[in-house]
C-alpha cells in the first residue's frame, strides 16, 4: 500500500527542516526498486525490513530504524525486500552537497515516534494524519537533539530578513499586523517567508505574532489584577470575544481559569515554603 499522509508544509520547529509531504509505502509484497530523483530532496526511513541503497555505482545496506538523505545532486535507487515498510519525507531545505551516510534512528523518543506513526497508519482512526504530523515533528527534533539531522540538510545561518521580521513583531505585536505587510517589509513571497520563518522558529510569522500576544496576556494575568477586558485591549485585541478563544487555543484554558489556577498554585507554593521555613527554624532552634 502506498499512501500520502500529508500534502501541506509541516514545520519541524528547531529541527530546522520543513516537511512538504509524508509518504508511506508498505508492507511491500515483493522485491521492489524505488528510484529517488537527483533533485527531489528528502529523507527515506525504513520502519520494517531491509534493503540496499545504490548510488553512483556503490551499494550500502539499510536496515530497520535506519534512514538516509536523497535528492542531493545524484540519483538514488533503493532495492527493498518483501515485507518492508518505509516513510519518505519530502523536505524543503538548503542542500549542501551529497550525504552518503546511512544514519541510525536515535534511541528512546525518536524510535517511539516512528512506532507510533506505524500504529496510526495501520489503525487509521479518525484524525490519524494530524497525529502522524505531530510525531514527525518529534522525530525530527530528536534528530536535531542527537546531531543526526542529515548533514546535507543542515540550514544556513538565519538570514537578516527573518530576524528583522521577528524583531518587528516583538516591537509591534500590540498593533494589527498582516502577512502582506511582513512580505513587503522583507521582500519575500508568502511561501518563501513562511518557510524561512518556520525553519528558524518552528512556526509561521502570523503564528508567532498570535503567540507573542498571548504570552503578554499571560504575563499580565499573572502580575496584575487588571480585568480581562482591559488586558485584551492592552495587547491589541478588540474585545474578550477575540482574546479568550486565542488564549484558550495556545494555553488550553480561558484567561480567568488560568489566573485562578496560577494564583492557587502560587499560594500552595508559598504555604509550603513557609511550612519548610517554620520546620527549619524549629529544628535549628
Amino acid at each position: 500500500m502506498d499512501e500520502m499522509i500529508i500534502r501541506e508544509p509541516l514545520c519541524a520547529g528547531q529541527a530546522a527542516i520543513v516537511v512538504d509531504k509524508i509518504s508511506y509505502h508498505g508492507p511491500l509484497k515483493k522485491d521492489r526498486a524505488i528510484l529517488y530523483a537527483a533533485d527531489g530532496p528528502g529523507i527515506v526511513i525504513l520502519l520494517i525490513g531491509q534493503g540496499k541503497r545504490y548510488r553512483d555505482g556503490r551499494s550500502q545496506s539499510v536496515g530497520k530504524n535506519q534512514y538516509f538523505a536523497v535528492g542531493t545532486g545524484t540519483e538514488t535507487t533503493l532495492l527493498v525486500q518483501p515485507g518492508t515498510e518505509l516513510l519518505f519525507l519530502t523536505v524543503a531545505a538548503h542542500v549542501s552537497g551529497i550525504d552518503e551516510t546511512v544514519y541510525t534512528v536515535p534511541p528512546g523518543t525518536a524510535k517511539q515516534a516512528l512506532s507510533a506513526i506505524r500504529r496510526e497508519i495501520q489503525k487509521k482512526v479518525q484524525g490519524y494524519e494530524m497525529v502522524c504530523q505531530k510525531y514527525i515533528q518529534i522525530f525530527l527534533m530528536e534528530l536535531s537533539r542527537y546531531g543526526r539531522t542529515p548533514a546535507c540538510f543542515c540550514p544556513e545561518k538565519q538570514n537578516d530578513a527573518v530576524r528583522d521580521i521577528r524583531d518587528y513583531i516583538n516591537a509591534h505585536f500590540r498593533e494589527k499586523i498582516l502577512l502582506t505587510e511582513l512580505m513587503e517589509r522583507c521582500g519575500l513571497e508568502r511561501e518563501e517567508l513562511n518557510r524561512a520563518f518556520c525553519a528558524a522558529y518552528g512556526m509561521t510569522p502570523i503564528e508567532y505574532y498570535h503567540q507573542r500576544r498571548v504570552q503578554e496576556g499571560k504575563a499580565l494575568l499573572e502580575q496584575t489584577d487588571l480585568p480581562v477586558q482591559e488586558i485584551a485591549e492592552n495587547i491589541g485585541f478588540y474585545s474578550n470575544s477575540h482574546f479568550v478563544p486565542a488564549f484558550k487555543k495556545y494555553m488550553g484554558t480561558t484567561p480567568l481559569q488560568y489566573r485562578r489556577q496560577y494564583r492557587e498554585k502560587k499560594a500552595r507554593k508559598m504555604k509550603e515554603e513557609n511550612r519548610q521555613m517554620e520546620l527549619s527554624d524549629y529544628l535549628t532552634g
